[in-house]
């Protein structure tokens, strides 16, 4: 999925499910959120699954490596997972490099969060109140 290939534009595309959001058009409504992407290294890989459109990230300003592991818990009794992973990411820069040659061919939507030095600016200024 990796692979930096282009999108191929042969593959079968029922008209039926072409749809119009908000202006922007896509070849069917199935979409991947973000999260499975994390840092945009196999969005031309995912679209050539057949996904109407890619949402990559979560994408921070700068780069960061997340919180401490562990960092995924399992509460058996509750039948859930607590996700601690603190967006792990290399950076919006890093993000641009790895879509900026696919643009041409499709749309692509960034989640992107604040980095953990936003977060303490916030901190920060929130005490001073």
């Amino acid at each position: 999925i990796k692979l930096k290939i282009p999108p191929r534009n042969d593959l079968f595309k029922p008209n039926i499910l072409r749809t119009t959001v908000f202006g922007v058009h896509f070849d069917n409504p199935i979409g991947l959120a973000a999260g499975f992407d994390k840092d945009c290294e196999a969005v031309s890989g995912l679209k050539r699954l057949g996904f109407g459109f890619v949402e990559v990230g979560s994408v921070t300003p700068l780069p960061q490596g997340g919180n401490d592991q562990p960092r995924v818990f399992r509460l058996l009794e509750d039948k859930a997972i607590i996700n601690r992973y603190g967006f792990p990411s290399k950076g919006a820069d890093a993000a641009a490099d790895q879509f900026a040659p696919l643009l041409p061919f499709i749309t692509i939507d960034v989640e992107t969060v604040p980095d953990k030095q936003f977060e303490k600016l916030f901190e920060m200024q929130e005490s001073a109140e």
